[in-house]
């Protein structure tokens, strides 16, 4: 069967004052402030000001940024993807994985030659894992190897919590996909093996105990999706959502309590219990790229009735806050805090959280991904061959 699959997808130069008008001043001058005389001495005086504005100008390129080329492995065919992690920037390949600050600097790098990579991030943790059937996953806590685990089966796919348990989906004989959980020290924990519906995706809480299993289901020609959530302490179904003529990519715990669903035409979210919180129909909009799993906005570029491209950002409450429509088609999207980043004909604009789009910022090669770090102002840019951090306007 063939499964849909939908993918989220310094050389810092100080500020120069060439051409500055600098007054001449005489050695010394008398001032009188009431009735007071206070000798000062210009010289004196303009060195402090020099001083002043050199600091302002190193200020200046910290606050505006400078452009950073980053030296990272790419990847031979579709350069590298982006995820968020604390106050780095994550960009993976087939050929591993590395961190990057915000300057630039590769904070640490894991070597590893993948034929299908897969990443996922939450918290300090890592999750790298091959889905070309090499049965390579592991995880790791700030660079450092913590697990590799031994799956013996094609993955479909996997999630890693802050806690670092981790979970995944693969395939497995006489079943529709098997779902197996780890603890944060590598042991297997519960597994459950699916005879309804071909697994499409899974996702855990923090502390493992609950886990939330996406099933392709076909009957007489339809497609639906069911939604399970299983108590993996007591072994047992909890809670179900039926997706009836809608296909899941995507499903992940923003809370505890809270499980976000991503369908071909819908974004739903559930309570733990299976009581539905909202549903945002996407249905006639074409969606094309998501971003979910960001603290504060969910975003998602559909097209309108004219064509155009439109980010639209959503609350975790399933409220539209703001909208963007671009000038052409959008590339690749980040969403970080309330606002977000797209990849337009026109170069890289910075979205605010009303959805207004600020001036655009160009690069001299292609770009392939785009991921923003705190503060939404600077940003990892990644082409074929070609990596860089800059500022937005």
């Amino acid at each position: 069967m063939k499964k849909n699959r939908y993918i989220k997808r310094i050389e810092a130069g100080l500020v120069s004052f060439k051409n500055s008008a600098v007054p001449v001043l005489s050695k010394k001058a008398v001032l009188k402030i009431r009735g007071r005389r206070i000798t000062y001495r210009p010289a004196a005086a303009a060195v402090i000001l020099a001083v002043i504005l050199i600091i302002a100008a190193v200020f200046a390129s910290f606050t505006a940024g400078g452009t950073a080329d980053v030296s990272i492995a790419f990847d031979t065919n579709d350069g590298c993807k982006t995820l968020q992690s604390g106050s780095n920037i994550i960009a993976y390949s087939n050929r591993g994985a590395s961190a990057v600050d915000s300057k630039g600097r590769i904070k640490w790098n894991i070597e590893k030659e993948l034929s299908q990579p897969m990443a996922e991030t939450e918290g300090s943790y890592l999750l790298l894992a091959d889905l070309a059937g090499n049965h390579y996953a592991a995880s790791y806590k700030n660079g450092k190897l913590q697990n590799e685990y031994k799956l013996g089966s094609d993955i479909i796919s996997g999630k890693i919590t802050k806690n670092g348990y981790a979970v995944f989906a693969t395939d497995t004989d006489g079943y529709k996909g098997r779902v197996t959980v780890f603890n944060s020290r590598g042991r297997e924990i519960y597994v459950w093996n699916s005879g309804s519906g071909y697994v499409t995706d899974v996702a855990a809480t923090d502390n493992g105990r609950y886990i939330a299993v996406a099933q392709l289901v076909t009957s007489g020609g339809d497609t639906d999706t069911k939604i399970q959530i299983i108590d993996t302490g007591k072994g047992e179904v909890i809670a179900s959502a039926d997706r009836a003529g809608e296909v899941t990519a995507s499903v992940r715990f923003a809370s505890a309590n809270k499980l976000v669903a991503v369908t071909d035409s819908h974004i739903a979210a559930y309570s733990r219990g299976g009581k539905q919180l909202f549903d945002i129909s996407l249905t006639g909009k074409n969606p094309s790229l998501y971003c979910i799993g960001g603290d504060d906005r969910i975003g998602v570029v559909t097209v309108d009735n004219k064509g155009n491209s439109v980010l639209e950002m959503y609350s975790y409450s399933g409220k539209l806050k703001g909208s963007y429509t671009a000038s052409g088609d959008i590339r690749a999207i980040d969403v970080r805090g309330r606002g977000a980043a797209v990849v337009e004909q026109k170069g890289i604009v910075r979205v605010t959280e009303r959805g207004k789009g600020k001036a655009a910022v160009t690069v001299e090669h292609d770009i392939k991904n785009i991921g923003l770090f705190p503060g939404g102002r600077r940003a990892l840019v990644i082409g074929t061959s070609q990596a860089e951090c800059l500022t937005l306007r």
